[in-house]
Formats: C-alpha cells, structure tokens, sequence
C-alpha cells in the first residue's frame, strides 16, 4: 500500500506527498523497533522449585483451577508484568524520535495535492477499519500456545455449578451459590491457604471452622460434603452463642497481661465486602447468594 501510494504521488509529482509517506513509513518503523520486546522472566539458580499449580477468581466468582508446573506458571501468570525492550533503555529515545517525525509527516500532509490528501485518507480509513475488525477475532488466533499441552480436566459437577436447577427445590446444596463453588475448588485442591491468602472468603471465626470442616472433607475424598449446610450451622451456631451471652462482658489476659473485652457477635463480619468475593448477579441471573 505504501508503494502504491508513492506510485501515485510521484505520477501526479506531488513532492510534498511523497517526503510524507517517507516521514510516515520512517516513523512507523521506528515506533515498532522502540515497541519490541519480551517477557522478562526469574530464573532460579536450582531445579528444586514449589508445585506450580495456582487457582484464579475471575470476577464472575468463579475458579480456575490450573495445575502445571511453576515454570508455565512463571511464563503465563506471574512475571509478565514487566518486559524488557529489544534496545533496551534506548526505546524512550526512539519513541521520541518516532512521534517527531510523524509530526513532520502530518505537516507535510497538510501541504500535498488534493488527490494525495484524499488517497492517503482512504488508505488510512480502510487501515483503521482493518484493525477494528482484527480485534473481533479471537484471541486464540494471535497468541501461538503450541509449546504447551493443554487438557482439560473434565468436572461436570463444578463445571455447571452456576446453572440452576429447573426445578424449584429446598436442597441448599443443589442452589447455585458462591459458598458451594468455593467447596468445588477446595475439593478439587485439597488446600485452604489459598483461600485465606487469597482473601476469598471473610477472615472471621465461623468461617475459619468452615474452612478446617471443608479441609478435612476434601482430604478424607467426601465429594458429597454438604458446604452450605454446614455454612448455614455454624453461622446459626454463631448466632446462639451471642443470644446466650447478651449483656454479660467477657474477659480474658493474654500472655502479655493485657486484658480485652470480647467482641459481641455481629451479622455483618459473616458477609464478604462486595468488591471482595460478593457473586455477580449478572453471572447467574438471579441475586447471588453465600
């Protein structure tokens, strides 16, 4: 395209359209020369390196659970936050370089013929259009994953956890919600430090003894473990513990003989912030629930 509109300027000797196209062909390729670069990854001096299996909470609320090693990990999910350009700290000066000389161009193309002004506008329409419409593909047709083996492990249970049932039902175990989902992933790891690392679900006693509940069912292989059932009685639990001791003060000393009054029960710290891990009602069209 660029020659052609060279072809062009030069035919109708357009001097002007044509130091243009030099200017902007110059700049373009100084911009992507400063633009390139890789990720820059950590190497580690030994081969003895923790399991690389992480778990992501997409903002739906759900869990992904990819088990690889910590290398993939490193190259895909961690990492890939800085980068390290081709020419290295010279890019700020080519980028510097590349937008004064688009600045030349632009001036030269207020000052070229009318016919180049309007062959170079289409040009640029139809490049613009042609990057609009590349952004609809897939991602999957820009990025080459062919030096990784993908498989999918197969959950049909935790796959369809947000679909609801067709039929109404009392079983809080069969309801799509997030307390549920969370024990899929739970069961699928049999760990909990990443729950509470990973702030997915409010740091407060009742859901501390949750969690040590949904960690001893995922080791012992209990599938059918009722986690919202058992949400449900410690968090009634909870609740009549603090009926029983209303009006009275309790007191204990730690071991550095301070003494601190005990925090009456509140509602409230059993519920997550809704920025936290409070489930999208628009992910499973109907009010998400713990």
């Amino acid at each position: 395209m660029t020659i052609g509109i060279f072809a062009a300027a030069w035919y109708w000797k357009d001097g002007t359209a044509m130091l243009a196209i030099v200017f902007i062909s110059m700049a373009s390729t100084v911009t992507c020369l400063a633009s390139w670069w890789r990720p820059l990854l950590m190497n580690r001096p030994n081969n003895r390196v923790p399991k690389g299996d992480i778990v992501i909470r997409t903002r739906a609320r759900a869990f992904l659970l990819i088990k690889c090693r910590e290398e993939v990990v490193r190259e895909l999910y961690s990492g890939t936050e800085e980068c390290q350009y081709a020419v290295g700290k010279g890019y700020r000066i080519l980028m510097g370089l590349g937008m004064v000389l688009l600045m030349v161009a632009v001036v030269l193309l207020g000052n070229c013929g009318w016919n180049s002004q309007a062959l170079i506008g289409a040009c640029y329409i139809f490049l613009n259009a042609v990057y609009w419409g590349l952004g609809l593909i897939p991602q999957s047709y820009f990025w080459d994953l062919n030096r990784y083996t993908i498989t999918r492990i197969k959950e049909e249970e935790a796959d369809n956890a947000h679909i609801v049932p067709e039929t109404e039902t009392d079983d809080v175990e069969r309801i799509p919600s997030y307390t549920r989902t969370l024990w899929y992933a739970i069961r699928e790891t049999k760990e909990v430090a990443w729950v509470e690392r990973s702030g997915s679900m409010p740091m407060t006693d009742s859901w501390k003894k949750w969690l040590d509940e949904a960690r001893v069912a995922a080791r012992e292989g209990r599938r059918d473990w009722g986690a919202v059932g058992c949400k449900n009685r410690i968090m009634l639990q909870a609740e009549g513990l603090d009926n029983t001791t209303a009006g009275t003060t309790s007191w204990s000393t730690t071991r550095t003989s301070s003494v601190t009054q005990r925090r009456p029960y509140e509602a409230a710290r059993e519920v997550a912030p809704a920025e936290t891990v409070q489930p999208s009602s628009a992910a499973t069209d109907r009010n998400g629930t713990f």
